[in-house]
């Protein structure tokens, strides 16, 4: 986990004032996690760390390692941008305080999103960015049995309130908690670019990023498009479908440890399909994953909605490293594990 103490003394050195450079050589480093990826970006005194995936312990030792791999570069101003599908409301909680004691400013950038636990956390910018297209939600916290938590006990409700309120003024404050406690857990309030602004979610139209980091930001972000839709000389071939969807996969399973097979996956659909959490509205869903032919699990690596069939169109929103789940019978994941293993999943 990251320890704050330490992190924060880190941060104070990175922070600290130093050489004047024109237009900065921007670094990049990435760092991959079980639950999802952190990009560093480093250059000219400024310092971008960008989180994809989930908001989770294993998150916070990455974080930790990220601080430290900063230090070295002289940082003088920190950002950090978001595109989370949740977490662990604690975690969230311990760097909402530590992106606030430290003067971050927090962005959930363009197709991005931040979602439940990571609500939490990107309230600790000291400016606070969510982009045109991002989408900013919550919902009540979930219970270790998958239940809906109806009601927090005191030491969490203090915690939630205290980085809530820390951030946004009364009664905003108390209408994005009231917001947090009404909405099912199996869903996503996801708040419209009027809430945002109305309750100081969002504190700035501008993207608190200088060009070259955005530019090093989208060579990242095209790259990552590029492995997702694969080689285009390949075309995409039919695995199964019906008059709703197309499932489709295109090139060979690429092994990436023993027992395990990364598969490019393509969902088609014929109409308009709607993400049941958020309201997403998409055409295509595409999909990069590792399966574990032996333990019978995927993993998502990464995955993009986009706007038109057979992956074409806008990308609506990019997605990063997600949980293992298992494989069940009759499912598309069990299609895709066939594809994958060469052999059907074993009852």
């Amino acid at each position: 986990m990251i320890r704050f103490n330490t992190a924060a003394a880190l941060l104070v050195a990175a922070l600290a004032p130093a050489a004047h450079c024109a237009e900065p050589a921007v670094r990049h480093l990435q760092r991959s996690y079980a639950g999802g990826d952190l990009d560093l970006y480093a250059g000219g005194g400024r310092c971008v760390l960008v989180l994809d995936g989930s908001l989770n312990s294993a998150a916070e030792q990455a974080l930790d390692a990220g601080l430290r791999e900063l230090q070295r570069e002289g940082c003088r101003r920190g950002t950090m941008v978001f595109n989370v599908s949740g977490g662990t409301p604690a975690v969230a909680y311990r760097l909402a305080d530590f992106l606030s004691k430290n003067a971050f400013d927090t962005v959930v950038a363009e197709g991005g999103q931040c979602y439940s636990a990571c609500a939490y956390a990107f309230l600790g910018g000291r400016t606070r960015h969510v982009a045109e297209g991002a989408r900013y939600g919550v919902h009540q916290h979930s219970q270790s049995d998958g239940s809906c938590a109806l009601e927090l006990g005191t030491a969490e409700q203090e915690r939630l309130r205290g980085v809530v309120q820390r951030a946004l003024p009364q009664p905003a404050a108390e209408r994005l908690v009231t917001r947090v406690m009404a909405t099912d857990c199996r869903r996503m309030d996801v708040l419209s670019r009027e809430d945002l602004q109305a309750l100081s979610v969002s504190t700035t139209t501008q993207l608190p990023l200088e060009p070259a980091f955005r530019e090093a930001m989208a060579r990242r972000a095209a790259q990552a498009l590029a492995e997702l839709r694969g080689p285009a000389d390949q075309p995409w071939r039919r695995l199964t479908g019906d008059a709703r969807l197309t499932l489709y996969t295109r090139g060979a399973a690429e092994a990436v440890a023993e027992g395990r097979q990364r598969l490019r996956a393509l969902t088609s659909f014929t109409a308009d399909d709607t993400d049941g959490a958020s309201g997403l509205r998409y055409r295509s869903h595409l999909t990069l994953s590792d399966i574990d032919c032996k333990q019978r699990t995927m993993t998502p690596v990464r995955g993009a909605y986009t706007r038109e069939a057979m992956g074409e169109g806008a990308v609506l929103r990019q997605t990063g490293r997600g949980a293992t789940q298992a494989i069940a019978a009759g499912t598309a994941a069990a299609v895709l594990y066939r594809a994958a293993c060469g052999q059907p999943l074993p009852n």
